[in-house]
């Protein structure tokens, strides 16, 4: 079916893995998506019942039937797209000034190559065309005056000129709303950056383990194991980990996931868990999972919980590598710099360090 015959109301189910065709409505179903396409977070966004999923975004792991909010041409996709193009189409204030003055001044210059070859053939009666021994011919002087006052320089100059700092922009992953943009850098004082995946790389990473239950190697492995099945960016920075110590995988079978909540499976004849704190406080040790504080600022948190095992790991987003460079660079233009971001002020200071040198 074509996505230009949704229309508004329709049922629609999405698959695992599949792209969001329009804005729609969950109505059954519970999954995560991808929204980094749209907010940069690599993070993904649980939907329930009553959620929106917007058009473009993946589907992470469940299957759900929605309800369209808007057709084809109506969804936030497209909007974003429709959006780009007005903004390429638009032309810097200096490309509409010397357009409108390029045809004016076109015309003079034609007239005053005219009067020029006039009056040398006329008034100082040089030869019109063919020079002689003692003179060049008025034609070679109308024309010399041509090209001095050229307007194609005039013209060409301006869109020439943006043209080359948007292909820059694109080659560096800047895209600038046209013309307009460009020209407006050059009145900027102040630079807000968002936090995540542009201070900091957007990926969350293993930070340690915190052991309850077991030890490090057994909740590693374990976790490992569960994570292995699942797209969500901890269990990968969780397999990662694993790898990078050489660790080997247990063998999980029967394995389910519970969208928005975690991953269950079998591991030597026992279920585990791995996912929230809460869900994990419901199936094993529940007094212990509770009374363990709460991770610090900028730390997000996995619980894992058997009979045998219970610990839980910690992840942060790491700043990177450039980003004291490119903000020193920054105020050594003279520019000030603002962060933007949805965490606590704890979270935004500590993924910082010490953001009173940066920001």
């Amino acid at each position: 079916m074509s996505i230009e015959l949704v229309k508004t109301g329709d049922l629609l189910r999405v698959l695992p893995g599949q792209q969001v065709p329009v804005d729609m409505q969950v109505i059954t179903g519970e999954t995560s998506c991808n929204e980094s396409s749209f907010t940069g977070e690599s993070v993904p966004v649980p939907k329930a019942p009553g959620d929106t999923m917007l058009s473009g975004t993946l589907n992470e792991h469940g299957l759900v039937d929605g309800r369209a909010l808007s057709d084809a041409a109506g969804s936030t996709l497209q909007r974003t797209i429709s959006l780009i193009e007005q903004a390429q189409a638009m032309r810097s204030p200096s490309q509409r000034l010397t357009e409108r003055f390029s045809s004016k001044y076109t015309l003079i210059v034609i007239t005053a190559c005219i009067a020029l070859f006039l009056y040398s053939w006329l008034i100082d009666r040089w030869p019109p065309f063919l020079p002689t021994a003692e003179t060049r011919s008025a034609f070679y002087r109308a024309m010399t005056l041509l090209v001095v006052m050229s307007p194609c320089a005039l013209v060409i100059s301006v869109p020439a000129a943006i043209l080359s700092a948007i292909a820059s922009g694109a080659r560096h992953g800047i895209l600038f709303r046209g013309g307009a943009a460009v020209e407006r850098l050059a009145d900027v004082t102040t630079v807000a950056m968002d936090k995540t995946g542009t201070l900091t790389s957007g990926h969350l990473q293993f930070t340690k383990c915190e052991t309850f239950v077991g030890d490090e190697k057994d909740i590693l492995t374990i976790s490992s194991s569960l994570a292995r099945a699942s797209t969500h960016p901890l269990s990968r920075a969780i397999a990662s980990e694993t790898v990078r110590r050489h660790w080997p995988e247990k063998i999980a079978t029967d394995i389910t996931q519970v969208s928005g909540q975690g991953i269950e499976a079998s591991i030597d004849g026992q279920r585990v868990r791995l996912g929230r704190r809460t869900w994990i406080s419901e199936f094993c040790n529940g007094n212990a999972v509770q009374q363990a504080p709460q991770p610090e600022a900028a730390m997000s948190e996995v619980w894992i919980g058997s009979k045998n095992v219970l610990g839980r790991l910690l992840f942060s987003d790491q700043l990177r590598a450039e980003t004291p460079k490119v903000l020193e660079s920054l105020h050594h233009r003279g520019l000030h710099t603002m962060m933007l971001t949805g965490d606590r002020a704890e979270a935004a200071e500590r993924s910082l360090h010490k953001p009173e040198s940066l920001l």
